[in-house]
């Protein structure tokens, strides 16, 4: 179904411009997939919407697209748009000296004309991008700031899988003229050594329907996270071997990671392990 739940629109803001009589929608083309449970019981503290999440633990999940549209209220109609590659773009900012400026997922800030739609700059920042940016004077110098981070809903269950970056947020602040260079904080992806693991296709099968299912919504759609959450395939040996520990005693309980003990058996958790190490392994191999 498209669009899906996360919407055409989600809540990123959209701006007016009274000059041009056009409102600029951060845009989205999502999907969702839907088919019952055929096996659903009702599980406390879980979703209970009777949808099978197994659906989601394809290693290549489909990419949903975004796009900036520039849209007339008054006739009812698009007047342009522009594409991005992902969708969880940045809310818009409207000024009147006829631009629109947005942030995208994909780590840069972007300059159009209002009236065409027409690039007129941009900045690589090193980070997805989802907040509105704010324009303001101080001494008679207008400033456009941001706050440059990936982060939100669909960071969790998409992580990098779908376009956003890894790279810590901050605030940036441009101005005409301005001449302070952009500090560099380029993705910086931890160190990931080999693990070698014993598990059959069978284990590794239930790992990956039990993943889709319980930890997706949290740790990415084929544990490609790192967006809000670490990715799990970069994780320390150390972390591997006290799965148990954490995912069904709640031993991170501490920094939001629950305990899932209610739903989850030893033996689930020895599936999860082994569909995330091949997944670290699928990782390695393909760099």
């Amino acid at each position: 179904m498209k669009p899906g739940p996360l919407g055409a629109h989600n809540w990123q803001p959209m701006s007016y411009d009274p000059q041009t009589h056009l409102v600029y929608i951060p845009a989205q083309d999502t999907i969702f997939i839907y088919a019952t449970d055929k096996g659903f019981q009702f599980r406390p503290g879980n979703w209970n919407t009777g949808i099978d999440f197994g659906l989601f633990k394809d290693p290549q999940p489909p990419l949903p697209g975004g796009f900036l549209l520039a849209w007339d209220p008054a006739n009812q109609k698009e007047r342009w748009r522009v594409p991005y590659k992902s969708i969880w773009n940045s809310g818009t900012l409207s000024t009147a000296g006829n631009l629109v400026f947005q942030g995208t997922a994909d780590g840069r800030f972007v300059a159009y004309s209002a009236d065409k739609g027409e690039k007129l700059w941009e900045m690589p920042v090193g980070t997805g991008v989802i907040a509105s940016p704010v324009t303001y004077q101080v001494d008679g110098v207008q400033y456009v700031s941001v706050m440059a981070g990936w982060g939100g809903a669909f960071a969790l269950t998409g992580g990098s899988a779908f376009g956003g970056s890894r790279a810590p947020g901050r605030l940036l602040t441009f101005a005409l003229n301005a001449k302070t260079p952009l500090p560099d904080v380029a993705e910086k992806l931890p160190e990931a050594k080999p693990i070698e693991f014993k598990a059959s296709k069978e284990q590794v099968d239930k790992g990956a329907l039990l993943f889709a299912r319980s930890c997706a919504v949290c740790h990415g759609v084929a544990a490609i996270g790192g967006g809000a959450t670490p990715d799990l395939r970069y994780s320390q040996p150390a972390i591997y071997d006290k799965y148990p520990a954490i995912v069904l005693d709640g031993e991170l309980s501490s920094i939001g990671m629950p305990a899932l003990k209610q739903w989850l058996t030893k033996d689930d958790v020895e599936a999860i392990r082994a569909y995330v190490l091949k997944r670290r392994a699928d990782l390695l191999e393909n760099r």
